[in-house]
């Protein structure tokens, strides 16, 4: 079920990819809405409160991803490699090359929030503590 490294240098390398855009372009556009989400639903607590540490240690990684992701740079390339990594771990390659544009749509929805506490560097830890509050 899992990708090899060359098919995953495949995907990256723009030889398997959506017809209808490039995956860094639904890479940004899925990775930017995920953001605007976060900001959107954004919690708060009581930042002084030893208890809540893990909770503001997510809250300021994922701010300050949010921040890079409105200024563009190299974070998108980032995501895009958060992607690639994640669908070598979950699908298989010919599936991947049969992929119409629902289904690319459909992975990168259903993985940029765990694709986005990787690239932020968020715990698993700091994000129950964040989802707890």
């Amino acid at each position: 079920m899992a990708l090899s490294l060359i098919e995953m240098n495949y995907i990256k390398n723009r030889v398997v990819r959506p017809l209808d855009a490039t995956l860094i372009d639904l890479v940004i556009l899925s990775s930017r809405r995920h953001g605007k989400y976060l900001k959107d639903t954004e919690k708060t607590f009581d930042i002084e409160d030893p208890e809540n540490a893990d909770a503001l240690a997510c809250l300021n990684k994922q701010n300050a991803l949010i921040a890079s992701l409105n200024n563009g740079g190299n974070v998108f390339v980032s995501f895009e490699d958060g992607f690639i990594f994640q669908m070598g771990n979950l699908v298989n390659f010919a599936d991947v090359r049969g992929w119409a544009m629902t289904e690319w749509d459909t992975f990168l929805s259903n993985n940029v929030p765990a694709v986005f506490d990787n690239v932020a560097g968020i715990t698993a830890t700091e994000r129950t503590a964040y989802n707890a509050i």
